[in-house]
């Protein structure tokens, strides 16, 4: 039941399939792993127990508050409104919000299940392209030529749940949208994420090793020499047109 209604939403927001493959050979593709969702699932309850209480707490303390207001009902001091119906009002008013709680944590859970879904992280032998999000799509390249640093960032609840967060940061300032940063990207709830910094280290090296520029000028190159022939079969095409007419 989940499925459907998924895909009708992501075809809604016009959500993207899976991203184009990074520039450059051997491509690697990783994926969020599902620990990464279980430790979603952990803090998405966690924080909605945590509301509950606070709320249940207010509302104990509001009906405290009610309690004394009414408790002599026939006094000067006594409230404008009929006890039985400010009870009414009362349950009214919860039913309303219990059913606006419900569907936005409906919603958000099918969020957080869809933004587990579509995390997508490629790496190639020269560059790696990460693409994010749900409501607001965030895709981002990065060159190895530009990389400065790799990190591997785990918090105390995701050492639980066996993921952790790759961080890796570009030369470069500034942010885009949401006030994110454009040259820090996260692979973010992946296993095994030294070994993946590892490898990335090991691509960035030897590109490095190769020289950063030869494989550019190589493909600057290529990309004049079709130009050339291009251009050279329109001027005989061009020239064997007139011939005809003449």
């Amino acid at each position: 039941m989940f499925r459907p209604l998924a895909d009708r939403l992501l075809h809604a927001l016009r959500v993207p399939g899976e991203p184009h493959d990074p520039e450059g050979q051997s491509l690697l593709v990783f994926r969020a792993d599902e620990g990464y969702y279980r430790y979603r699932v952990a803090i998405f309850w966690l924080f909605r127990l945590l509301f509950l209480v606070v709320c249940g707490y207010v509302g104990f303390f509001a009906v405290l508050i009610a309690s004394a207001v009414l408790g002599d009902h026939k006094s000067k001091r006594a409230f404008p409104v009929d006890p039985g119906t400010l009870q009414t009002i009362v349950l009214v008013v919860a039913a309303i919000l219990a059913v606006l709680y419900l569907a936005h944590a409906t919603i958000a859970w099918a969020t957080l299940r869809l933004d587990y879904e579509l995390r997508w992280y490629k790496v190639t032998d020269r560059s790696l392209r990460i693409r994010e999000g749900v409501w607001f799509v965030r895709e981002m390249t990065m060159s190895f030529a530009n990389i400065q640093n790799i990190a591997v960032v785990q918090g105390p609840i995701q050492k639980l749940f066996a993921v952790s967060d790759l961080m890796v940061q570009s030369a470069g300032g500034g942010s885009g949208e949401q006030g994110k940063s454009l040259h820090v990207g996260y692979f973010r709830g992946i296993a095994r994420a030294e070994e993946v910094r590892d490898l990335i280290l090991e691509r960035l090296r030897k590109l490095k090793d190769s020289g950063l520029g030869d494989a550019d000028d190589a493909h600057v190159t290529v990309e004049d020499a079709l130009r050339e022939v291009r251009d050279e079969a329109r001027a005989l095409s061009a020239t064997a047109q007139r011939r005809v007419r003449a």
